[in-house]
């Protein structure tokens, strides 16, 4: 199949997947630091580094099951539901409040 916009768009979008991915992993990591002071939530050490194991985990386990998922359902489709997942799960987040556990702020 010869190279066309398409694929030209696909890569595009692909790439800043990737990058946004890659941003989000970093501001993340980030924030740790910052979430163990008094004057934010709080947490200890242990608890700053469960949420950022859970974070991990459920990348590798998303990548997986989605990635299975896309060999049965195609890319395209899949991608859109991924795309759809994040943005859901992203939107989520500005519900969470400084008074709730981490442990259900993370499931989210």
């Amino acid at each position: 199949m010869p190279w066309s916009p398409f694929h030209s768009r696909l890569v595009a979008a692909l790439g800043v997947a990737w990058i946004l991915d890659g941003l989000e992993i970093t501001v993340a990591s980030g924030v740790g630091d910052l979430l163990t002071h008094q004057d934010t939530l709080a947490l200890s050490s242990a608890e700053v580094g469960a949420i950022a194991s859970v974070y991990l985990v459920g990348e590798v386990v998303g990548a997986l099951f989605f990635g299975r998922l896309s060999d049965k359902l195609g890319r395209r489709n899949l991608f859109i539901l991924t795309l759809a997942v994040y943005l859901i799960g992203s939107g989520l987040t500005a519900f969470t409040l400084g008074s709730v556990p981490a442990g259900s702020r993370s499931s989210i």
